[in-house]
Protein backbone atom coordinates (compact mmCIF):
# COMPACT_ATOMS: atom_id res chain seq x y z
CA UNK A 1 0.00 0.00 0.00
CA UNK A 2 1.39 3.39 -0.94
CA UNK A 3 0.49 6.15 1.45
CA UNK A 4 0.28 9.87 0.83
CA UNK A 5 3.45 10.58 2.77
CA UNK A 6 5.33 11.71 -0.32
CA UNK A 7 8.05 9.11 0.00
CA UNK A 8 6.18 6.03 -1.26
CA UNK A 9 6.10 4.51 2.19
CA UNK A 10 4.98 0.90 1.93
CA UNK A 11 2.68 -0.40 4.65
CA UNK A 12 1.20 -3.87 5.06
CA UNK A 13 -2.56 -4.08 4.63
CA UNK A 14 -2.82 -5.94 7.93
CA UNK A 15 -1.38 -2.89 9.72
CA UNK A 16 -3.95 -0.62 8.06
CA UNK A 17 -6.76 -3.01 8.95
CA UNK A 18 -5.54 -3.19 12.56
CA UNK A 19 -5.38 0.60 12.80
CA UNK A 20 -8.88 1.01 11.38
CA UNK A 21 -10.26 -1.57 13.83
CA UNK A 22 -8.46 0.05 16.75
CA UNK A 23 -9.77 3.51 15.86
CA UNK A 24 -13.32 2.17 15.68
CA UNK A 25 -13.10 0.19 18.92
CA UNK A 26 -11.48 3.03 20.88
CA UNK A 27 -13.93 5.61 19.61
CA UNK A 28 -16.93 3.44 20.40
CA UNK A 29 -15.62 2.61 23.88
CA UNK A 30 -14.73 6.19 24.84
CA UNK A 31 -17.18 8.32 22.85
CA UNK A 32 -20.16 6.12 21.91
CA UNK A 33 -22.52 9.01 21.18
CA UNK A 34 -20.08 11.46 19.61
CA UNK A 35 -19.40 11.86 15.89
CA UNK A 36 -15.83 11.75 14.62
CA UNK A 37 -13.83 11.98 11.41
CA UNK A 38 -10.84 9.92 10.31
CA UNK A 39 -8.70 10.97 7.34
CA UNK A 40 -6.91 8.36 5.22
CA UNK A 41 -4.51 9.18 2.43
CA UNK A 42 -3.82 5.85 0.82
CA UNK A 43 -4.71 3.70 -2.12
CA UNK A 44 -4.87 -0.08 -2.03
CA UNK A 45 -6.63 -3.12 -3.40
CA UNK A 46 -10.41 -3.35 -3.06
CA UNK A 47 -11.16 -6.00 -0.43
CA UNK A 48 -14.23 -7.06 1.52
CA UNK A 49 -12.25 -6.52 4.73
CA UNK A 50 -11.75 -2.84 3.89
CA UNK A 51 -15.45 -2.46 3.09
CA UNK A 52 -16.45 -4.11 6.36
CA UNK A 53 -14.07 -1.91 8.39
CA UNK A 54 -15.40 1.24 6.74
CA UNK A 55 -18.97 0.14 7.50
CA UNK A 56 -17.98 -0.53 11.12
CA UNK A 57 -16.54 2.98 11.34
CA UNK A 58 -19.76 4.50 10.01
CA UNK A 59 -21.80 2.40 12.46
CA UNK A 60 -19.64 3.73 15.32
CA UNK A 61 -20.29 7.34 14.27
CA UNK A 62 -16.98 7.86 12.47
CA UNK A 63 -17.07 9.50 9.05
CA UNK A 64 -14.07 8.35 7.01
CA UNK A 65 -12.42 10.76 4.57
CA UNK A 66 -10.23 9.23 1.89
CA UNK A 67 -8.00 10.61 -0.79
CA UNK A 68 -9.14 9.96 -4.33
CA UNK A 69 -5.72 8.41 -4.82
CA UNK A 70 -2.05 9.07 -4.80
CA UNK A 71 -1.15 7.20 -7.96
CA UNK A 72 -2.91 9.05 -10.80
CA UNK A 73 -5.45 6.24 -11.18
CA UNK A 74 -9.23 6.24 -11.16
CA UNK A 75 -10.42 6.51 -7.54
CA UNK A 76 -13.18 4.01 -8.34
CA UNK A 77 -10.52 1.36 -8.88
CA UNK A 78 -8.82 1.45 -5.46
CA UNK A 79 -9.72 1.37 -1.81
CA UNK A 80 -10.76 3.07 0.30
CA UNK A 81 -12.12 5.61 -2.24
CA UNK A 82 -13.99 2.82 -4.05
CA UNK A 83 -16.35 2.47 -1.08
CA UNK A 84 -17.71 6.04 -1.22
CA UNK A 85 -20.87 4.72 -2.89
CA UNK A 86 -21.36 1.88 -0.38
CA UNK A 87 -20.56 3.57 2.93
CA UNK A 88 -20.60 7.05 4.41
CA UNK A 89 -17.03 7.56 3.21
CA UNK A 90 -16.22 10.93 1.66
CA UNK A 91 -13.65 10.86 -1.14
CA UNK A 92 -11.57 14.01 -1.61
CA UNK A 93 -9.51 14.82 -4.68
CA UNK A 94 -7.26 17.55 -5.97
CA UNK A 95 -5.56 18.45 -9.19
CA UNK A 96 -3.15 21.01 -10.57
CA UNK A 97 -4.87 24.15 -11.80
CA UNK A 98 -2.55 24.21 -14.82
CA UNK A 99 -4.23 21.07 -16.15
CA UNK A 100 -7.52 22.91 -16.59
CA UNK A 101 -6.54 26.41 -17.69
CA UNK A 102 -6.10 27.70 -21.21
CA UNK A 103 -2.44 28.58 -21.62
CA UNK A 104 -3.26 30.81 -24.60
CA UNK A 105 -5.50 33.09 -22.53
Amino acid sequence: VTTGCGDDLEVELSAIYAAMGSITENHYAKYPNEPAVVSMSLGTAITSVMGDLLSDMADAGIIPLASAGNSAVNACEQAPAYYSTETELITVGATKLALYTDSAA
